[in-house]
């Protein structure tokens, strides 16, 4: 337990110092760029943030859908109890440091009354499983685009690279995975079992397991859930992965439409692919970092500055899709609390 503890105090300081990092880079890029140059952008925007929000609803409406696509009999998820525990784990991942650690327990903990933890686990692990699988994909090919399109030095060139060779590793390896169907998560608690490294939870009664053993189950449980799923749902596999390829289609559409209010270079489909590849690079790389502060901005502001529509453009595009998460984040609190969810008492 005090391990457990530590292990958290470490996790909480680690991200109290991304986040002092983040805010600093976060102040720098405002600095750069000028408040009355981001508060002109916002102005222009006006209305059309109202459409930003609305967008984001499709996406969350998306992630609900494939979720619910990924339970099986007698296991069921009606549409508004998926999109509540959605926005609660989309505003924990965004908000904390490490966020992502909590994100996908907190979703299952939403709907305990629906399902039972580890069926919610299980079904979220496959819906992360395509929900990665396309994100790899959108990576893979906004990597290529861009080092193709547009001359980079060395290091970024070695950068992009880099990142096609990442994700395609991610690729190779799930599939893998899936092929394979590797238990290594119960193997590895049964080895520690085995080498009795959890002595104090090993005390137990002739027909009484212990909380270890108890804790095996469960895990064994998961994963026949996940595998079994794969074999038993062949033909769920085109509908899951079209509904992770419309929730990036609608990021694209979310930066095509803030664009197209901000901007007055010319905006295309390029433009806007480029762009949400970054932030969406910046999201899977940068998850300790709350709201991405600062490297967002930069990312954002790379781009738009190399497709030669502005550097100020891409840092108040950053900056107005942060305040899209700052909304959706504020409603997934409100739900925590509505709900009456208590993460330290759960996990």
């Amino acid at each position: 337990m005090n391990q457990t503890g530590n292990h958290f105090r470490r996790l909480r300081h680690f991200g109290l110092l991304f986040t002092v990092i983040g805010a600093s880079l976060f102040a720098y890029f405002i600095y750069q760029t000028g408040v009355d140059t981001i508060f002109l952008d916002i102005q222009k925007l006006g209305f059309g943030f109202a459409l930003v929000l609305i967008l984001y609803v499709l996406r969350l409406t998306v992630r609900s859908s494939a979720w619910m696509l990924c339970l099986e009999k007698p296991h069921k998820l009606n549409f508004f109890n998926a999109f509540q525990s959605v926005t609660i784990g989309e505003a924990l991942s965004s908000m904390l440091p490490f966020g992502v650690v909590i994100s996908g327990t907190a979703k299952a903990i939403a709907v305990r009354k629906q399902l039972p933890l580890v069926v919610g686990l299980s079904s979220l692990a496959i819906e992360n499983f395509f929900y990665s699988l396309s994100t790899a994909v959108l990576l893979i090919v906004g990597a290529s685009v861009f080092l193709s399109k547009f001359p980079l030095e060395g290091n970024l060139r070695n950068v992009g690279f880099a990142l096609i060779a990442a994700a395609g590793f991610v690729i190779a390896l799930f599939l893998i995975l899936i092929i394979a169907q590797w238990r290594f998560l119960s193997t590895t608690a049964k080895m520690f079992r085995r080498f009795d490294v959890f002595k104090s939870e090993q005390l137990k009664t002739e027909n009484e397991p212990s909380k270890f053993d108890k804790f095996i189950e469960q895990i064994v449980r998961f994963e026949n859930n996940f595998y079994g799923f794969y074999r038993r749902n062949s033909r769920r596999f085109l509908p899951l992965i079209s509904l992770q390829f419309t929730f990036h289609l609608l990021g694209i559409a979310e930066v095509w439409l803030v664009l197209k209010f901000i901007s007055d270079a010319n905006t295309t489909f390029q433009t806007a692919f480029l762009l949400e590849t970054v932030n969406r690079a910046v999201i899977v790389f940068f998850k300790f970092v709350p709201f991405a502060l600062g490297v967002d901005e930069a990312g954002a502001q790379f781009v738009a500055e190399t497709l030669g529509i502005g550097a100020s453009i891409g840092v108040s595009l950053a900056i107005i899709r942060k305040g899209r998460v700052l909304f959706w984040a504020t409603i997934g609190v409100i739900l925590i609390a509505v709900k009456g969810i208590n993460l330290r008492e759960q996990l």
